[in-house]
């Protein structure tokens, strides 16, 4: 850049084929679209997860389990929210030591175990109605929560940005905000449909979810823990070449 002219033409030269709408770096190349396939894959699973289908449960669970006293619902519902904070807090220490693959991993897995736990505990709700399987359920609720917190909302912004280039960050993260958006339509419109319709039996396919997308992250993401850009874009490109057939 000149002191006195502003912007030389050569400063103009690198960025005049960049334009807010020009998305075509994300599509440039197949290593490119796996990177972006792995961000997308990653906003959405973690969308998809089920936590839209507790909160319109847990207040008919609080009532079921005597706990029917507004007050007394809004303070579990503030005891929560400082659960999730704490934890958020404690797999932010946590996912750099254990790593992101093995950190998304567990989760998955011990979700789709309390899942199963929901499916067996609001089944036995369903057919006696007893306080014993409505505090099971709250219990496993907490449960739910402490994993959730603990294992992805430390890498809900770390992980996207991690596996796209440095080309691809801005463009990438707003096309990845875009789909996330979207799949919160399912969260809104969808979840309370099917709970109305189908009941606890939605819980088993949250449950088989979770275990599907634990061989999805096995199989297609790299780990990017203590890993240069360089180095990420190298990882990405050796999994598209397995995955996609690459010469």
């Amino acid at each position: 850049m000149s002191p006195t002219n502003g912007p030389s033409t050569h400063d103009y030269s690198l960025w005049q084929d960049k334009w807010w709408w020009d998305y075509r770096a994300l599509f440039r190349d197949r290593p490119a679209t796996y990177r972006l396939t792995c961000n997308l894959l990653f906003s959405v699973l973690r969308q998809w997860t089920g936590q839209a289908v507790l909160a319109l449960l847990i207040s008919a669970v609080l009532d079921t389990a005597g706990i029917r006293y507004q007050v007394s619902q809004t303070n579990i519902d503030l005891g929560l929210v400082c659960l999730q904070y704490t934890m958020a807090v404690t797999g932010a220490f946590l996912v750099d030591p254990i790593g992101r693959r093995q950190t998304f991993i567990f989760t998955m897995s011990t979700l789709g175990l309390v899942w199963l736990g929901m499916t067996v505990a609001t089944s036995q709700h369903e057919q006696t109605g007893s306080v014993a399987s409505a505090r099971a359920i709250l219990t496993l609720i907490c449960i739910f929560d402490i994993i959730f917190a603990g294992g992805l909302m430390s890498l809900v912004v770390l992980y996207p940005t991690e596996v796209l280039s440095f080309e691809m960050m801005a463009m990438g993260l707003a096309f990845s905000s875009l789909v996330v958006n979207a799949a919160g339509l399912v969260n809104q419109f969808a979840w309370p449909v099917a709970l109305a319709s189908i009941g606890w039996k939605i819980y088993i396919i949250l449950m088989f979810w979770c275990f599907f997308r634990v061989v999805i992250i096995y199989l297609y993401f790299p780990e990017t823990r203590r890993r240069t850009v360089g180095n990420v874009l190298i990882a990405c490109h050796d999994y598209a070449s397995l995955h996609l057939n690459l010469t």
